[in-house]
């Protein structure tokens, strides 16, 4: 087995380049190729369908020229009023290649809330999604001067009988085969600029007429340089997974040795650490369909005189660094924590607040680090026990 060598630290230079979102699509398919860039779920074959750089790439430039097949003018507002598809975003990178700013509605607005925004940006065009956005935009139909035809993305939707104008987004997309009006999309997309407006989002509403929050270009611009000055240097020290196996002349700590992939399909994958050909302990990876849980096994071969045969368990350390990343201090603190559930009981946890640290004696079915909004959970097939947790606060600042 070889020690893993000291880490690298790659530092990123200040002047790395920032795709337009007009082009930021086709400029990652040229070096992605038909590579997978997102999945959707299709809920009737309870499958992740991929969609590969390339697909998205010719999808936005059909998208783009059957906007101009719409008449869709330079800095005109489109909406989208749909759940998450992938259609949501071929509209908006196709609108975008456009000058076009795109409107995102909640999806689960009400009829007024829909006819109250539709007024207010004078949309003359909105992509709905399923049958309760198509439903809630066409009863508000008459009420909008503005509007001029619904483009639905789910086929499943059944029209209105008095709907004569609306299509469904496949008719729209053939509208824009063979990219009729590329000349002009080009055109447009090189007069596009970080001042141009990309979208206006509107407040839901709750506390009286939504108010819409006008983003341009250049604050993604911005959003981008600022994730790579505060993304890129992650480290093992941000999150690690050590195990320990024991025989008597040494303890072994994964930690300090190389991996290599051995077995992956779509929704497994094993890794493997080789002593020799014959010798070697496996971790093995296993999505499970429907959820958010990933099982994870370790199997060893061959290493009967390489670990202690009278060990029936594994040391496990497992650290994890909740990076300050809002400007709010002690809020971002109170959210990030290190709970855990007693086997058969109730659920503790360590302050949140000062440094904490606990002996816990008895047996543990999960640890859980809540980073805000994200929770990692290690759940046992049997349970934890002889558990040492702890918590140390980071200083302001820290990053």
């Amino acid at each position: 087995m070889k020690p893993l060598p000291l880490c690298r630290i790659y530092q990123y230079m200040n002047n790395m380049t920032y795709h337009h979102l007009s082009v930021l699509v086709h400029r990652r398919a040229e070096k992605y190729g038909d590579k997978v860039a997102l999945k959707y779920r299709d809920y009737e074959t309870s499958q992740w369908i991929p969609i590969t750089w390339n697909q998205f790439s010719q999808t936005v430039r059909q998208v783009a020229n059957a906007l101009i097949e719409l008449g869709v003018q330079e800095e005109e507002n489109i909406g989208i009023f749909s759940q998450n598809k992938p259609e949501c975003l071929y509209v908006d990178f196709g609108a975008f290649a456009n000058r076009a700013v795109t409107i995102p509605l909640y999806a689960t607005s009400s009829p007024a809330q829909a006819q109250y925004i539709i007024n207010d940006a004078q949309i003359r065009y909105i992509f709905v999604g399923e049958q309760f956005q198509y439903d809630a935009a066409f009863s508000v139909f008459v009420f909008c001067q503005s509007l001029q035809q619904l483009i639905i993305f789910d086929r499943a939707v059944v029209r209105d009988p008095r709907d004569m104008t609306s299509i469904y987004f496949d008719e729209f997309l053939e509208t824009g085969k063979g990219l009729p009006n590329n000349d002009i999309v080009e055109e447009r997309t090189s007069r596009a600029s970080d001042d141009d407006l990309a979208n206006i989002l509107y407040t839901s509403g709750t506390t009286g007429e939504p108010k819409g929050v006008m983003l341009h270009h250049s604050n993604y611009m911005e959003a981008f340089r600022i994730h790579d000055i505060r993304l890129v240097d992650m480290t093992d020290q941000d999150v690690s997974m050590n195990f320990l196996f024991y025989n008597k002349k040494e303890t072994i700590q994964t930690k300090d040795y190389y991996f290599t992939t051995v077995n992956r399909t779509d929704s497994t994958v094993t890794m493997r650490l080789s002593a020799d050909s014959a010798s070697f302990i496996d971790f093995k990876y296993a999505l499970h369909p429907n959820t958010y849980l990933v099982d994870f096994s370790i199997e060893a071969k061959g290493m009967a005189d390489k670990l202690a045969a009278s060990n029936n368990y594994v040391d496990i350390e497992w650290a994890q660094r909740a990076r300050q990343i809002e400007k709010g201090y002690v809020y971002e603190n109170r959210l990030s924590e290190l709970t855990y559930k007693f086997m058969g009981n109730g659920t503790d946890y360590l302050s949140a607040n000062k440094d904490d640290e606990k002996e816990v004696p008895e047996r543990l079915d999960w640890i859980a680090f809540k980073n805000q909004f994200f929770s990692s959970v290690f759940i046992a097939d049997t349970d934890f026990e002889k558990t040492k947790l702890v918590s140390k606060m980071e200083r302001e600042g820290s990053g």
